[in-house]
């Protein structure tokens, strides 16, 4: 924010602590030899073979099914990996609960303080969405600034119990999110993260309301689908 004086607004995510930040833009020489040992990879010996060995690196990422800004897995890995969770599910009679989550404000940091800031940004929430997940869930980054969650067996009030405690850690972080639910319907799964999606653009409808809004997709018996839309509750009421 500016006060009448000349200093230069600095964007929220720099209270990031920097051993939680990945830097993939230009990395230096050093970073990129650190980054190959750690891969087993041939070390570049000068910097006209950064440029190949970057692109070296990244095909191992994605072949890895990793997405290398937040660590999450990529949209490839995650179609897969959500997948054998929904044959899972059926076989072990468990449910299923879509989160897709959207980074508000992405567009606004890059304009105004470069894509770096950005990636800083989007790194953040990946971190922040690891933090909550339990053994067998699943977290993918599955575009520019959209993320989806899997919750397995979280059913109503475990699911409202998990977007508590990741809201605070928003908060705490001045993340701004905007988020949709849907349960799975393992028989149309596909169907019932389009659903989530769905939801998460009527949380976006929000947005001047408040940051964090959340938006549950629901489906009647007579595949009607409407949606329930929740206030964000503030740290202090929710802890």
């Amino acid at each position: 924010m500016t006060d009448g004086s000349s200093q230069t607004e600095k964007p929220l995510i720099t209270q990031t602590p920097k051993s939680t930040i990945r830097e993939v833009h230009r990395p230096n020489l050093e970073k990129v030899k650190k980054m190959f040992e750690e891969r087993g990879l041939n070390v570049p010996d000068n910097r006209g073979l950064i440029s190949d060995n970057a692109k070296e690196l990244t095909r191992k990422e994605l072949e890895g099914g990793i997405d290398a800004l937040t660590g999450l897995h990529n949209k490839k890995s995650f179609d897969k990996r959500f997948f054998e969770l929904v044959k899972v599910a059926h076989r072990d009679s468990e449910n299923l609960e879509a989160i897709v989550l959207d980074a508000d404000g992405l567009k606004s940091i890059n304009d105004k303080f470069g894509h770096k800031a950005g990636d800083t940004y989007i790194s953040t929430v990946g971190r922040l969405l690891t933090q909550n997940l339990r053994a067998g869930d699943l977290a993918g980054r599955v575009g520019g600034d959209e993320f989806i969650v899997i919750l397995r067996n979280s059913a109503n009030e475990g699911f409202k119990e998990w977007w508590k405690r990741q809201n605070i850690l928003f908060q705490e972080h001045q993340v701004a999110i905007s988020a949709g639910r849907s349960p799975i319907d393992l028989d149309h799964p596909q169907e019932s993260l389009k659903n989530a999606d769905k939801a998460m653009y009527e949380s976006k409808r929000l947005k001047d309301n408040g940051k964090n809004n959340f938006t549950e997709a629901i489906t009647d018996d007579n595949n009607i689908l409407t949606f329930k839309q929740y206030k964000p509750e503030s740290k202090q009421k929710a802890a």
